[in-house]
């Protein structure tokens, strides 16, 4: 298979020399390989082969005729064409029709509105303390959107997390019997990142990550926020703050992310969940530009890689910085 980060004509060497494959031919000829290696057919490979393909040529397409955001951070999460460099279908959408995923696709350099939510009060479930309530409360202001009414708190949610989920029978019947209002849709868009669930609700406004459950398999998981993980949230956070804390006491400038915390209805706690993390800009240095790393590997137009007469020494600066706060905080406190 000739090409580097997006292959092309393949070929399969015969008796008779070499013989070009389809793309049909190749998925069928490596599934039946790793069948006879393994012993264990799996007929689900080609079908998440065959949609990730897909997906991957209504991205390029619906790419070339948008409008990419002018922040680089935006742009480069935006970047991620082809995805995972060694996973056989990086781009699988669970199957979905192309239309219920295009306009959330970060690749397509998509921007929309979240829908915002009310939850009675004595349905919602928080963790976070004021940090995070405020954070999500925010959000009706910075992005222009609808406020709850007494009695209710505010509940963003990803306009595809409500299509897969507001006709569940549970989530059903809370908007019938009113402990879950639909209020309307923020008058701002946020700007969805590489991880697709996670937008990115831009600085100076807000400078803020919000992430939702999606519960469509993306690679190889689900994406949702699941309940056992969002009750260890708060632990596992303040114990990596405490590390990153002590890293910059003997003067890393490594910073952290923090998961603030998260809201949620009890009656849909892991499908309408919300979580908040911190935004980048209080956590950069003056005169630095973040980028997804991620990305670089893409080579998407204002890539610093592009621009640079010594890619190598730049990739050595980049792991200089990367590298030596992971392997500390490993050393000392292990996962």
């Amino acid at each position: 298979v000739r090409g580097g980060r997006r292959p092309e004509r393949p070929e399969l060497r015969t008796a008779d020399g070499w013989r070009p494959l389809s793309h049909t031919d190749l998925v069928k000829l490596t599934a039946d390989e790793l069948g006879r290696y393994t012993g264990i057919a799996n007929g689900e490979l080609p079908v998440e082969i065959a949609d990730s393909r897909a997906a991957v040529a209504a991205l390029l397409a619906a790419r070339a005729r948008a409008e990419p955001s002018a922040d680089p951070f935006v742009r480069s999460e935006q970047s991620l064409i082809m995805g995972h460099p060694h996973h056989p279908a990086p781009k699988s959408r669970g199957g979905a029709p192309v239309a219920s995923w295009l306009p959330y696709a970060p690749e397509a350099h998509a921007r929309f509105p979240l829908v915002f939510l009310g939850v009675r009060d004595d349905q919602a479930v928080e963790e976070g303390g004021p940090a995070a309530a405020g954070a999500i409360d925010a959000l009706a202001d910075v992005l222009d959107g609808p406020r709850p009414p007494a009695g209710y708190r505010l509940l963003p949610a990803h306009p595809w997390q409500l299509e897969l989920v507001g006709a569940r029978p549970g989530v059903r019947e809370a908007f019938a019997d009113g402990r879950l209002l639909r209020l309307g849709e923020g008058r701002r868009p946020v700007w969805p990142t590489a991880s697709i669930r996670t937008v990115y609700a831009p600085a100076p406004a807000a400078d803020l990550f919000v992430k939702f459950s999606l519960d469509v398999r993306i690679t190889n998981d689900v994406r949702r926020l699941w309940r056992h993980d969002l009750l260890q949230l708060r632990g596992t956070d303040a114990a990596v703050e405490a590390g990153f804390a002590a890293l910059r006491r003997t003067g890393s400038t490594a910073a952290w992310l923090a998961d603030r915390g998260y809201r949620t209805a009890g009656f849909a706690f892991e499908e309408l969940a919300v979580l908040v993390r911190d935004g980048l800009h209080a956590h950069v240095r003056p005169g630095a530009t973040p980028l997804a790393a991620a990305a670089l590997a893409e080579g998407w137009p204002g890539s610093p890689l592009a621009g640079s007469a010594d890619p190598e020494g730049w990739w050595r600066a980049y792991l200089r910085q990367v590298v030596p706060p992971v392997l500390e905080l490993f050393a000392r406190h292990g996962v």
